[in-house]
């Protein structure tokens, strides 16, 4: 993947495309993380397989124990 820091969301996007391997369309994939605060990181996942709209196929969101 790659990608970059992006001031104006206050996160890092990353792309990747390749084919999937289970319908052998192409896929693009589109990752994000974002710190939310000292305490909580949020990362997301989108894919777009083929002529599809893209949609989110993953949310982790990971939250310090204190």
């Amino acid at each position: 993947s790659y990608g970059a820091y992006g001031e104006s969301t206050k996160a890092w996007s990353f792309t990747n495309e390749g084919k999937c391997p289970i319908t052998g369309k192409h896929v693009v994939k589109r990752d994000t993380l974002r710190i939310v605060n000292a305490n909580e990181e949020r990362m997301e996942m989108f894919r777009k397989l083929g002529d599809e709209k893209e949609m989110k196929t993953m949310e982790i969101v990971l939250t310090r124990n204190k």
